[in-house]
Parts: structure tokens; sequence; C-alpha cells
């Protein structure tokens, strides 16, 4: 449970990097 919720954390952590990027 701990892992998916880690790999969450990341998969959003990497989509607002890639927002910012594209801003």
């Amino acid at each position: 449970m701990m892992n998916s919720l880690i790999s969450e954390k990341i998969v959003s952590s990497v989509a607002t990097y890639l927002i910012q990027l594209c801003d």
C-alpha cells in the first residue's frame, strides 16, 4: 500500500514538473 502511495506521489510530481516545463 505504501508503495502505490509513493508511486502516485512521484507521478504527481513528474506531472507537475512537465506542466511547468510546457508553461
